[in-house]
């Protein structure tokens, strides 16, 4: 396994802001904190979001991420237009999903990946050929939030 670095420096204070959040608000239950995506890959400043993967010993609670909320509530998460958790992964459940991110595109900027983690290839990692073969939103065929269906209610 080995890691990539962040798009550009500008990554680095976000990372910075969302690692202290995490650890104040998890202590020693915060294992890991893995970005991906953009910040890895490359972004368009002010379009694009933050994506991390946190993994923790035991899962979220309410109180956590009413915690993690207050405290990044008012971050500027500039050059990205917003933070994406995008996925929490419970070390301690022998029922997660123990695979992930992709294999020289993520940075972790907190702790280790637990030993068992396995990485999807750049080869096998999902494209959008494939979901579209698998229905999902990728498709194109995602609906407005605004528009109503011939079955929605008034």
């Amino acid at each position: 396994m080995s890691e990539a670095r962040f798009a550009s420096p500008s990554v680095a204070p976000i990372a910075t802001l969302v690692r202290g959040a995490f650890e104040h608000a998890l202590r020693a239950r915060l294992s890991a904190l893995a970005a991906h995506g953009g910040a890895v890959t490359g972004y368009i400043a002010g379009f694009s979001d933050f994506d991390f993967v946190v993994f923790t010993h035991g899962a979220l609670t309410v109180a956590d991420t009413l915690a993690i909320q207050l405290m990044t509530r008012d971050f500027d998460a500039s050059p990205f237009g917003y933070l994406q958790l995008s996925r929490t992964v419970d070390i301690d459940d022998p029922a997660e999903r123990r695979e992930g991110l992709i294999d020289d595109a993520y940075v972790l900027f907190h702790g280790t990946l637990p030993d068992d983690w396995s990485f999807h290839s750049t080869q096998t990692a999902p494209t959008r050929r494939s979901a579209r073969m698998c229905g999902s939103s990728w498709s194109g065929r995602t609906t407005s939030p605004h528009r109503r269906s011939s079955t929605s209610p008034p």
